[in-house]
């Protein structure tokens, strides 16, 4: 550090070397910074570089002008083949292991509590994971992101899975209010797309493999985020809803049919789900199931009963983290098969 302070001289500059940067689990590197200004302007000019191996991965210059209470800075940056894994928080538990490595240029401009960006990026070896469904995907290399104001827009981005290689059209953005509250608004269209991949738990409504035709659009801030699904089931999708409970003989009469028209019955739903702390994910599936899926029934986990066929139908399913669960809609069975055993002495 140099301060100069003399009749025609009010320097002030800065040269620094920060080694092992880490934020979380990523190691980013060391950062490079030499700064220069006048003290009586509070204007000072900066650039930097962060490496990791003798490469380097992020390098910028500009200025940064403290006249105000509020600094501002102006600054380009190039990046390289940067971590950027770090920004898991933008799904917080909706989202994770969000990474990949981003390239291209930006400019960063304004207040310190309310930056903006303009620029374009280029992703590659991206990925991210939606844990509720268990499911992974990641982005096509070279995919492009569009960087202004406080948005991240994606145009025209492939999605792909890499189990079994379904894929899916990404459109849309991530927005952001100075990097700390993230919200949502993308839209994924596909042919056929792997969308569920859970295991079967005491707990759970629903398991099994699923894979659909249609649109998905993921709208709201992250904590509270909201999926909505318009698509038909495709080939090699498998769903299982069990039932915890045991039934004998005389009562197997599981399912209730509530008339969606009657105020009493929505009543009734609506007032127990306000009860809940409805935070997390909140899913509404309006599904057109074909002959392509398998449907099964569990009535009887500990003797294995079970209803399992294919058929034609439109069900909307209402699903969140807090333990909802409602399913509307007409299904029609073309074949399947009523598997009853009871105290193990009827098959």
């Amino acid at each position: 550090i140099r301060l100069i302070r003399d009749e025609i001289n009010r320097n002030f500059s800065i040269e620094s070397l920060t080694k092992d940067i880490r934020i979380k689990d990523v190691e980013l590197g060391e950062m490079k910074i030499n700064l220069l200004g006048n003290t009586d302007y509070n204007s000072y000019a900066i650039d930097f570089n962060l490496s990791s191996r003798d490469m380097v991965s992020l390098n910028g210059s500009g200025s940064i002008i403290a006249i105000n209470e509020k600094p501002n800075i102006d600054l380009d940056l190039n990046l390289n083949n940067f971590n950027y894994s770090f920004v898991d928080q933008i799904g917080k538990k909706i989202l994770s292991e969000i990474d990949g490595f981003a390239s291209g240029n930006i400019n960063i401009w304004g207040e310190l509590d309310n930056i903006q960006h303009n620029g374009n990026l280029i992703l590659n070896n991206s990925k991210f994971s939606i844990p509720y469904l268990n499911v992974d995907y990641t982005l096509a290399n070279e995919s492009e992101l569009n960087l202004y104001n406080q948005i991240f827009e994606f145009k025209n981005v492939n999605l792909i899975d890499p189990i079994y290689k379904t894929g899916a059209n990404v459109k849309g953005n991530i927005s952001h209010t100075n990097f700390k509250e993230w919200s949502l608004d993308l839209n994924f269209n596909s042919d056929k797309l792997f969308v569920l991949n859970k295991e079967f738990t005491l707990n759970e409504y629903y398991y099994g493999v699923g894979f659909i035709n249609g649109s998905i659009d993921l709208k709201g801030p992250s904590n509270e985020l909201v999926i909505e699904v318009e698509a038909k089931t495709e080939k090699g999708t498998k769903i299982n809803i069990p039932r915890s409970q045991n039934y004998n003989i005389e009562s197997f009469s599981f399912i209730e049919f509530i008339d969606k028209k009657s105020p009493h019955s929505i009543d009734d739903v609506s007032n127990s789900e306000l009860s809940i702390n409805n935070k997390g994910l909140d899913l509404s599936i309006d599904l057109e199931i074909n002959n392509n899926a398998d449907i099964e029934i569990t009535i009887d986990t500990e003797n294995g009963s079970y209803l399992s066929g294919k058929g034609l139908g439109d069900l909307l399913m209402e699903i969140d983290t807090d333990g909802k669960f409602n399913i509307y809609g007409d299904f029609s069975t073309t074949s399947g098969i009523y598997n009853f055993k009871n105290l193990g002495l009827i098959d």
